[in-house]
């Protein structure tokens, strides 16, 4: 049997993405690994997910709600000052 890498990101951890043509960044909030669909700001959202690429409940730096895919997100490392 092979074993798949866990490819999970965590509520908390900061990811960025691109949207026409430029970087945004913003915070998981939750992780869905089964398609759902979900009223976001008066619009029904449906999205796949999978174990393979989960999907993310995301809060924008704006605070925009949306929801992205494992395979559209970048992790964010944070550096932390001393």
């Amino acid at each position: 049997m092979i074993q798949l890498k866990k490819k999970y990101l965590t509520p908390g951890a900061r990811v960025a993405w691109t949207h026409d043509g430029r970087v945004v960044e913003g915070v998981i909030q939750k992780v869905f690994t089964h398609r759902l669909e979900r009223t976001i700001e008066g619009a029904t959202v449906t999205q796949d997910a999978c174990r393979r690429d989960p999907a993310y409940l995301i809060r924008q730096d704006s605070g925009q709600i949306l929801l992205k895919n494992f395979s559209a997100l970048t992790p964010v490392r944070t550096s932390q000052a001393a």
